[in-house]
């Protein structure tokens, strides 16, 4: 995750591993150990920790790769943003053992309110959010620090809100963060969305969603060939292109540059360069510069 040098709290998630998955059937099929995807997100999650272990790492992810089981095989170095249910146990510290106790020590604490019981409690806070870049939510805001159930020796600090209007509901989110306060932990979450932005163009504007892979080594490279280019177009759009991207469509409230005019703007200066090395030199006809000026409106316009 980046953060646009042009437009300030504008974020990118630019992917740098991609893995395989093959559901049940399929791993069957080619006699392959299932893994589920939670597996191999904590694969990679791994990899780029052990590759330079003195990094600060943050891990944002939805309750299918941050639950307590999922939290609990996580590095402690890693911090980690997520979403839980609203039926969650919330356990205080365990009790420190005491001279002459007998039995096995305790590994957790007495039980605390499930979110759900959080939010149910009168006198809460009500706060006004400005999340996903521009969306305004109102919501009543409980919070508390604790452990989850099958991760007793990380410490978090749980935020549940209610949305005051919308179709939302109550929504639990915790962080290992606990000194952060509550909103900025929904803060961090709500970055994850850059995430489902990266999916949506790559498969639009790039032919992931498209493609059709006979081969072993097409089906294994094409799609994290494709996320890396991605990740290219906007670290040129951001980092080298002297200007933003032209627009190529106006929206009212829209004030930075979409990947598809990103990817406009490289094929429209690749062909500025392609003129000045062959079509500039004496000996190319006249009129064929002509064509040149609906060739840009159409490769800056191609799918």
């Amino acid at each position: 995750m980046i953060q646009s040098p042009r437009t300030p709290g504008r974020y990118f998630a630019l992917p740098i591993l991609a893995r395989l998955y093959l559901n049940k059937k399929s791993s069957e099929k080619w006699d392959r150990t299932y893994r589920s995807k939670p597996e191999l997100m904590l694969e990679m999650l791994k990899l780029v920790y052990a590759h330079d272990p003195e990094q600060s790492l943050h891990f944002l992810g939805d309750s299918a790769f941050t639950s307590s089981s999922m939290l609990k095989k996580m590095p402690e170095a890693i911090a980690v943003t997520g979403r839980i249910g609203c039926n969650s146990r919330i356990h205080a510290p365990a009790p420190k053992r005491q001279p002459g106790q007998r039995g096995r020590t305790r590994v957790r604490g007495e039980r605390l309110d499930t979110p759900e019981e959080m939010l149910d409690a009168k006198g809460l806070r009500r706060v006004g959010l400005k999340l996903y870049e521009s969306t305004e939510y109102k919501v009543r805001l409980a919070e508390q620090g604790g452990f989850l159930f099958n991760a007793p020796d990380r410490p978090i600090k749980i935020v549940a809100i209610e949305h005051q209007r919308g179709g939302r509901g109550r929504e639990v989110f915790y962080s290992t963060e606990i000194s952060a306060e509550a909103e900025q932990i929904l803060q961090w979450f709500s970055w994850r969305w850059p995430i489902a932005v990266t999916f949506h163009d790559s498969k639009q504007h790039l032919g992931l969603g498209e493609a059709e892979n006979r081969k072993t080594k097409a089906v294994r490279r094409t799609v994290p060939t494709g996320l890396l280019m991605y990740s290219l177009v906007v670290l040129w759009h951001e980092c080298i292109r002297k200007k933003p991207a032209p627009r190529l469509r106006k929206w009212a409230g829209k004030d930075h540059a979409s990947f598809a005019e990103m990817l406009a703007a490289l094929r429209i200066d690749s062909l500025a360069e392609f003129k000045r090395k062959h079509l500039s030199t004496p000996g190319v006809p006249a009129g064929i510069h002509k064509f040149l000026k609906p060739l840009e409106y159409l490769i800056a316009l191609a799918a």
